[in-house]
């Protein structure tokens, strides 16, 4: 069996160790959530920016369609009331520039969205990074430096073997006859 000073170092060494391994799982449990998170967000952000040009596509299609609409019922008419040249070509163009408005408009609005949602992706990034960072990870040097300090601690206060006197010892006696000595 070991002295209660050996056993208060071992079990400080051991508790120091456990101690240091279970804040590194803790950290990168958080540190995976944090990650898990982050990806859920993107994906997200990936979706919007997807719909929204989806969304701007089918508009545009949909103001090309009717423009082409338009033209027909333009030529339609001019055909019917027997009117030609300029003043028809003079629609037609109405018609593509009205058009050409449109689908610019639709364009712009779906740039600026794209902007919002590629500055809400790199928001979404800064923050990810800001939660990863303020994830406490344990130092293995502090950890060091604690057993080392608590195994110190316990080192001073065990009584030192120079410290305790040595009882005098007796003097030899020869083992010869007393009398030779001269009695003594």
């Amino acid at each position: 069996m070991c002295d209660p000073a050996t056993a208060m170092m071992a079990f400080s060494v051991v508790s120091g160790g456990a101690s240091f391994f279970a804040q590194k799982e803790q950290a990168e449990a958080q540190s995976d959530a944090i990650e898990a998170n982050y990806a859920s967000q993107m994906a997200a952000n990936a979706e919007q920016l997807q719909e929204l040009n989806s969304s701007a596509a089918t508009e545009k299609s949909d103001l090309a369609r009717e423009a082409l609409a338009r033209k027909g019922q333009v030529r339609v008419a001019s055909g019917e009331s027997g009117l030609g040249g300029l003043v028809v070509d003079s629609l037609l163009q109405d018609v593509d520039a009205q058009s050409g408005r449109a689908v610019s408009r639709v364009e712009e609005d779906r740039r600026r969205g794209a902007n919002q949602i590629r500055r809400n992706g790199e928001s979404i990034y800064a923050n990810n990074q800001s939660n990863m960072n303020a994830v406490k990870r344990p130092s293995a040097v502090a950890t060091l430096a604690g057993i080392g300090s608590d195994v110190f601690a316990i080192q001073a206060t065990r009584p030192s073997k120079k410290t305790a006197p040595k009882p005098p010892t007796p003097p030899k006696r020869n083992p010869r006859n007393v009398a030779q000595n001269g009695g003594r």
